[in-house]
């Protein structure tokens, strides 16, 4: 099993904090498979910040967060596909700056 380093670890829960203040969704139903559009966003940008701005492998992902291989690459594609649309990058850029 892939699992994260400690210095990934320190990225991943700096990524959470922001990522689940700017949502207003507590860590945990990140991890459960609540289904709720404000969740499944936030889920979204998570897995998209920490693959395409820190690096780390769908598989470490995939295994912090309890999930398959295919599920985070899908919501990394929802979330590259929603960057196209000007409110999302400017969500995108809000978390990044925190």
């Amino acid at each position: 099993m892939v699992t994260p380093t400690e210095e990934e670890k320190k990225v991943i829960e700096r990524i959470e904090k922001d990522v689940c203040s700017f949502f207003s969704v507590n860590l945990q139903s990140i991890i459960n498979q609540d289904r709720t559009s404000q969740v499944s966003m936030a889920r979204g940008y998570i897995f998209y910040i920490l693959h395409k701005d820190y690096g780390l492998s769908i598989s470490k992902i995939a295994n912090t967060y309890f999930r398959t291989p295919r599920a985070v690459f899908w919501h990394i594609n929802k979330i590259k596909y929603f960057l196209k649309q000007r409110m999302y990058k400017e969500i995108y850029h809000s978390i990044c700056k925190e």
